[in-house]
């Protein structure tokens, strides 16, 4: 138990995912990239890591769509923070 709540180990289908091919996963955010170019975030928020300006470690429910300045090329997520790669520019 962490946190008062069981955890669960066995890997879970997310069919809200499916349309998703590019992933890349920090400690408690995601983000996933669709082959039409549709960026989403999920998870945590904790110190701006979705990317949405919400600064709260809350758990987000389901996927945060992404408001990006140009077609993401890349993304980078790490412990607490992340980066994308849009339109050819940091």
């Amino acid at each position: 138990m962490a946190g008062g709540c069981e955890l669960n180990r066995e890997p879970q289908p997310c069919p809200q995912l499916d349309e998703f091919s590019d992933f890349s996963v920090g400690d408690c955010h995601g983000f996933a990239v669709s082959a039409t170019g549709r960026a989403v975030a999920f998870g945590s928020g904790e110190g701006g890591a979705l990317g949405n300006g919400c600064l709260q470690a809350d758990v987000q429910s389901g996927l945060i769509p992404l408001a990006l300045p140009g077609s993401p090329l890349a993304f980078g997520a790490f412990a607490h923070h992340s980066f994308a790669i849009v339109g050819g520019a940091w």
